[in-house]
């Protein structure tokens, strides 16, 4: 199991890799560097990255709100669809899941 981050380190004994799921050079680098770790492609992806920006419609910027949905949704897409690649390579069965808990 390989678990990524942006910006705060996972507890040590970990496999990590550094990832921004709002940039695909970012997402692709991430999914080289855990195929290199697991010595194959990633068959299991649990997509759980995400920004919240709790503010009511009218002070929220148009700038916050496209931030939050370039992590959520595009992001999600990026690393589904990264994920995806690998795992047709492999011709195996793969998994994808996007687990959202909502408040």
């Amino acid at each position: 199991m390989v678990v990524t981050y942006r910006k705060d380190p996972p507890p040590p004994g970990l496999l990590a890799v550094t990832c921004d799921v709002r940039d695909s050079e970012s997402v692709d680098n991430c999914f080289t560097a855990a195929e290199e770790l697991l010595g194959g492609p990633v068959g299991i992806l649990i997509s759980n990255a995400g920004a919240v920006a709790d503010s009511l419609l009218l002070p929220m910027t148009e700038e916050c709100f496209l931030e939050v949905v370039d992590a959520n949704l595009a992001g999600a897409y990026r690393v589904a669809r990264r994920a995806t690649w690998g795992m047709l390579r492999a011709r195996g069965d793969g998994w994808c899941s996007s687990p959202r808990w909502w408040r």
